[in-house]
This record gives structure tokens, C-alpha cells and sequence, in this order.
């Protein structure tokens, strides 16, 4: 658990709260409009815009913290995710992930910035890979446990560069142990872009999972 982010965020849980409460939705949908509000709370510092499938982000990379916000359940289903691999002593494979409020409908939440292994050159990664010494066929049985899951395709399975590291990292047996995790709540999009690291330790980034089927949403 990063204490920082934890105790960053109740410190200035009111200008948190302040700031969501001035998102309407128009804004949302204007980022021109977004990034003038931003700059009045968060003026000495930088941030970015980005989207994924369901969930909108700002990246605050100088203060270590994202903020997500989405009205489909998956933000609310990673801070539900995360709470339940710290009690499943996982929480080393996860960024800080906690509820700020909801808004108009809308979830929001805070997690710790980690880099995507897509963003590291080849010879980042195996110099990563070089004093690794995991068993191979250990490696194989961890990479068909994190695909097999509904699903998931080949194109958004689990980096098995990442997962090698990971392993050399964390040791096959608590990896192991993530993947039954990942397993039981269905999380099927891995891929390199969900996938990365906080530092040198290697983190899932977003594990809400992709689904089409409601009925796979464990916690909404």
C-alpha cells in the first residue's frame, strides 16, 4: 500500500470533493472546459487526459496519483478488486486504489500512477529478464491460467514478457496465487497496456476486466 497517496488524499479530500462537484457533465464531455477546472484546483502541477473502453482518466504524474471516473461499475469494481487482494496478501500486485466520491451518477477514484509495460523498449525489458532464473514450465502453467478465463483472446491475454518478470519478481507461488484471483473475478483484458510497473515491481493497472455479458460483473 502506498502511504503517501493514502495520506495525500486525506489531506485534501475537501479539494477533491470541491473539484468533482464542479464537474458537470457537459464538462465531461469538453476538454477544453475540463482542463480550465483542473488547472483552478491543481495549478502547480501538470496532468494529462486519457480514455479507455469505459473509464475517463486524468494524470497527475508529478503528484503519483490518477484519477477515473466512469457510470458503468468498473471503477467501483477495481477499489472493490484491490480491497480484496489486500486481504489476500496480493496487494503488491496492485497501485493504491480507493473511493472519492460519486457525482451525477458517476464513480470516482484515486489510484497510484504505474508505467505500461507497452511504454518500455525491448532492451529495458530484458535487462529486466537477464538475472531471472524461473523455471520455464512453471512459467507456461502460470501463462494458461491468466487465459483461461471467458473471454479472453490470445490479443488480450497477459504479457508472458511481463508475466516472466513478474514471476522472477514475486516468485511463481504468490504469482501463482494472482492468477487464481485473476481467474475467480474474471479479470480478461491483461494486456500490455494493463499491465506494468511502479518502479521495479510489476502491477496489474487496470483489472476491472472487459466484459459483454452483465452477468459477469461480480460486483456491480
Amino acid at each position: 500500500m502506498n502511504n503517501s497517496i493514502e495520506k495525500y488524499v486525506k489531506e485534501n479530500r475537501r479539494k477533491f470533493l470541491n473539484y468533482i462537484a464542479e464537474v458537470t457533465e457537459d464538462i465531461m464531455e469538453d476538454e477544453d472546459e475540463l482542463e480550465s477546472l483542473t488547472d483552478k484546483y491543481f495549478d502547480n502541477t501538470t496532468f494529462e487526459f486519457d480514455e479507455g473502453a469505459s473509464k475517463k482518466v486524468i494524470i497527475f504524474d508529478k503528484l503519483g496519483f490518477v484519477l477515473k471516473w466512469d457510470n458503468q461499475g468498473d471503477s467501483c469494481r477495481e477499489v472493490t478488486l484491490y480491497e480484496e487482494a489486500v486481504q489476500k496478501s496480493l496487494a503488491d500486485f496492485f497501485p493504491y486504489t480507493a473511493v472519492i466520491c460519486e457525482h451525477l451518477g458517476y464513480d470516482w477514484i484515486i489510484q497510484e500512477i504505474a508505467k505500461p509495460f507497452f511504454t518500455y523498449y525491448r532492451k529495458d525489458i530484458r535487462e529486466m529478464q537477464k538475472t531471472i532464473k524461473t523455471h520455464q514450465q512453471g512459467l507456461d502453467i502460470l501463462y494458461n491460467m491468466f487465459c483461461d478465463i471467458p473471454n479472453c483472446t490470445r490479443t488480450d491475454c497477459l504479457s508472458a514478457d511481463w508475466l516472466k518478470i513478474a514471476a522472477g519478481f514475486f516468485g511463481l507461488t504468490l504469482t501463482g496465487k494472482l492468477a487464481r484471483f485473476v481467474q475467480e473475478n474474471r479479470i480478461n483484458d491483461l494486456h500490455s497496456g494493463n499491465v506494468g510497473f511502479i518502479g521495479k515491481r510489476p502491477v496489474l493497472i487496470d483489472f476491472c476486466g472487459y466484459h459483454w455479458d452483465e452477468d459477469y460483473y461480480k460486483y456491480s
